[in-house]
């Protein structure tokens, strides 16, 4: 396996991409995560992490305006979340094409073009420039014009980074990125992430791996219906913490072996 830096220590001095202040989130009258409270500066990464329903892709539809806020407060890029979402760059766990629909890769990333130049509009030079970019970003420029459902699955996973990232987003929200990513994807995957948080883009992403989370994001989110720590990632993925958050399922830290729930989705 190779060896990846941790990320460097916060620069305080950074914009704030999210703010949270003891926010809830909550479908129709069902309250599902509360009690979220935490920063995130703009070129730094924000790793989600806890059991099926805790609430990663709750939150995440939170600061995409998806989920309404029912108490407390979240401030995404200076605004509401709604307000802000031209602005997010979104990858989600699954993808709705159909691997068989006859639609190429460009294409593919050319959708996250839409909010931009609207429906109605035919593709410009800036766009079809703009996806040569996320594609060459992605390293993926040479497999533009062939078929999406022809690519290997993280090939695939790289073409919807691309996607999320066509249109320079300012914050960008991956949901369970590296799920069944072979070696060498993965670390592509971790280079391109650098890279955003490099150019000042801040990223929020849900995983279950505690290694990934410590290579690429300075801060950590544990969430169980709420809050179980937010901070620095060397501070917050404790021992102490983990056995909070879990309970009663194996997870691994270091040498350590801890008994924990299921790792699923949620």
């Amino acid at each position: 396996m190779s060896t990846v830096t941790a990320p460097t220590p916060i620069e305080t001095a950074l914009p704030t991409a999210v703010r949270l202040g003891g926010a809830a989130f909550a479908y129709g009258s069902t309250v599902a995560l509360t009690g979220v409270t935490g920063d995130l500066p703009a070129g730094t990464a924000l790793a989600l992490i806890g059991p099926n329903g805790g609430g990663k892709s709750t939150l995440l539809r939170g600061l995409l305006g998806l989920v309404g806020v029912a108490a407390g407060e979240l401030d995404v890029l200076g605004t509401r979340p709604s307000a802000a979402r031209s602005r997010i760059g979104y990858m989600p766990q699954s993808d709705e094409i159909d691997p068989e629909f006859p639609i190429s890769l460009a294409q593919v990333v050319m959708m996250g073009r839409y909010r931009s130049i609207g429906w109605a509009r035919r593709p410009g030079r800036r766009d079809r420039d703009a996806v040569a970019s996320a594609l060459e970003r992605v390293g993926l420029a040479d497999r533009a014009h062939d078929r999406f459902g022809e690519l290997s699955g993280g090939q695939r996973q790289r073409g919807l980074l691309a996607r999320a990232i066509v249109s320079e987003p300012s914050l960008v929200l991956l949901d369970e990125p590296f799920n069944g990513l072979d070696q060498a994807n993965r670390d592509a995957l971790l280079a391109i992430v650098a890279e955003l948080k490099a150019s000042g883009t801040a990223l929020v992403l849900s995983t279950h791996d505690l290694d990934l989370a410590r290579a690429a994001c300075e801060q950590s989110l544990l969430l169980n219906g709420h809050q179980v720590a937010f901070g620095p990632t060397h501070r917050v993925l404790t021992l102490e913490n983990l056995e909070a958050l879990y309970g009663d399922v194996q997870v691994e830290l270091d040498e350590h072996t801890l008994v924990v729930p299921g790792h699923d989705h949620g």
